[in-house]
């Protein structure tokens, strides 16, 4: 397996993915947010047998020196293998090469596999936002300084 920056051909596998997690969203809404993403180098995806097993999006700030994960997604058949994990110290490196001083990311508050990788990591809880979205829903917050 290995972590590399994502292609535009990595698509069809990171929209499976994203529809499986997020089915009110439409293919359009994940390839318009992913080609953004693609464009700015914000794409992190893992790579087995030449298939996509997980994907890490992220945006770069480079005002405050500080990136925020947005999305870590595995595919079910790879789930529990350290591909979140993986994924997670690759964008954390690629965050100290461009001299971050500190690094975000989030979770849903029910994903405690999300909460409980997030604190073997070293994150620390650093607050929540309610009514992301505009769904009602509650998105908790780490910080993790490099």
């Amino acid at each position: 397996m290995k972590i590399r920056l994502s292609a535009k051909r990595d698509f069809p596998a990171i929209i499976k993915m994203w529809l499986r997690f997020f089915p009110e969203d439409t293919p359009k809404i994940a390839r318009e947010y992913l080609e953004e993403r693609l464009g700015r180098n914000e794409i992190l995806v893992m790579e087995d047998s030449r298939k996509i097993a997980g994907f890490l999006t992220f945006s770069k700030n480079y005002f405050f020196q500080s990136d925020y994960n947005q999305f870590v997604m595995v595919d079910g058949k790879h789930h529990r293998k350290g591909i979140a994990t993986a994924l997670m110290e690759a964008f954390e490196a690629q965050a100290r090469k461009r001299k971050c001083r500190r690094i975000f990311s989030s979770s849903e508050p029910w994903n405690k596999a999300s909460i409980s990788m997030h604190k073997k990591l070293g994150y620390e809880r650093c607050g929540y936002v309610d009514n992301i979205w505009n769904e009602g829903k509650r998105d908790l917050f780490f910080s993790k300084k490099l």
